[in-house]
Formats: structure tokens, C-alpha cells, sequence
């Protein structure tokens, strides 16, 4: 136990510590040799979990992903907008494509980056650096577990450091705003 302990305190420190640059002490965990990247540089698939990604989050493209607008939305309008790509022509061929769970967005979580917590070799991020701007907070489809009254929440995940975090995607209270995300479309590669 105190093994484990101090592993989760040395990672927490070096997370927290560390420049904004990646490849320090902690081995990596999102190596660019677990991915295949398409020859036309839009998806990726991961050898590991045989997921296929959008190599871009949605409203960006190009081979550095920063081609367009984010597209930061509503969870509600993130699901509409999905489902009309998926009854349209789809993308790179495919028509299945569905926002990832916690789980599987975390699977391309770069533990040995600060800053920016993802490989950029194979997800190119566009980041305006503006905290205004901010489009590091991506949805899952995983729901949170119950919170207060009223109101509905799915997990999601802040790739500034990885962590996940709770997005408000509903409330009957009409003071409260839902809160908008960017987020990255995954399907089965399989």
C-alpha cells in the first residue's frame, strides 16, 4: 500500500511540476508506435485498443488540426450533430462514428505531458491559449453519477492535465446554463 501511495504521489508531482514539454521521467503512455495514422491523416487507429479516432476534434481538419472552428457545444447539440454526420455521408468512409465513453477517452490520455496532456504526433490539437477560448474540456457519453436535484451531468475530461472531470448537460433549473465542450469522435475498428 505505501508502494502504491507513493507512486500515485511522485506521478501527482511530476504532473504537477513539470514543464509544459513531455518525455520526462514518466515513461510514456500513448507511444506514436501503439497508433496507425491514415494515409490521408484524418484517423487514427489504436493498435491497443482498437479504436478508430477522429484524428481532430470536431470542427477542426487538415493534417494539423487546425483548419476551422471548434466546435464547442451543448452536450444535447453535440449528440445532434453527430447523429446527422452519421445519417449523412459520415466520415472517411464510415457512418458509426459515436462520442467515447470516460473510459476510452482516457485511453489517449498522454500521462507524461503537462500542459497539454496528448500526443500531438498523433492528435494535433489546435489550442487558441486563450482561458476564454479554452477547448480542453472534452464530453463522454459516461453519465455522472447523481449530483443534485434536477439537474443531469456526464463525465468528461480535461486534457490540460488529464483529468476528468463533470460537465453539466441539463438542468430544470433555468439559472443555471449547461455547459459547453468540445469533444472527439471514436468508432470500433473492428
Amino acid at each position: 500500500m505505501i508502494k502504491y501511495f507513493t507512486a500515485i504521489l511522485f506521478g501527482v508531482v511530476c504532473v504537477n511540476y513539470a514543464s509544459a514539454s513531455c518525455r520526462g521521467a514518466i515513461t510514456e503512455t500513448t507511444p506514436t508506435s501503439n497508433f496507425e495514422i491514415s494515409a490521408t491523416d484524418e484517423v487514427v487507429i489504436d493498435k491497443t485498443t482498437g479504436l478508430m479516432w477522429k484524428r481532430c476534434i470536431e470542427g477542426y481538419s487538415g493534417t494539423d488540426c487546425k483548419t476551422g472552428e471548434d466546435t464547442k457545444s451543448t452536450y444535447v447539440t453535440a449528440l445532434q450533430n453527430i447523429a446527422s454526420l452519421n445519417a449523412g455521408s459520415g466520415f472517411a468512409g464510415f457512418t458509426d462514428w459515436r462520442m467515447p465513453n470516460v473510459k476510452e477517452l482516457r485511453s489517449i490520455v498522454e500521462e507524461a505531458c503537462n500542459g497539454l496532456a496528448l500526443n500531438e504526433e498523433v492528435f494535433p490539437y489546435e489550442d487558441t491559449g486563450s482561458t476564454e477560448d479554452d477547448i480542453r474540456e472534452h464530453f463522454t457519453s459516461t453519465p455522472r453519477s447523481y449530483r443534485e436535484s434536477g439537474a443531469t451531468w456526464v463525465l468528461g475530461i480535461d486534457f490540460d492535465d488529464g483529468s476528468i472531470t463533470s460537465l453539466s448537460v441539463g438542468s430544470s433549473n433555468q439559472d443555471s446554463q449547461n455547459e459547453a465542450a468540445v469533444y472527439r469522435l471514436v468508432r470500433n475498428a473492428q
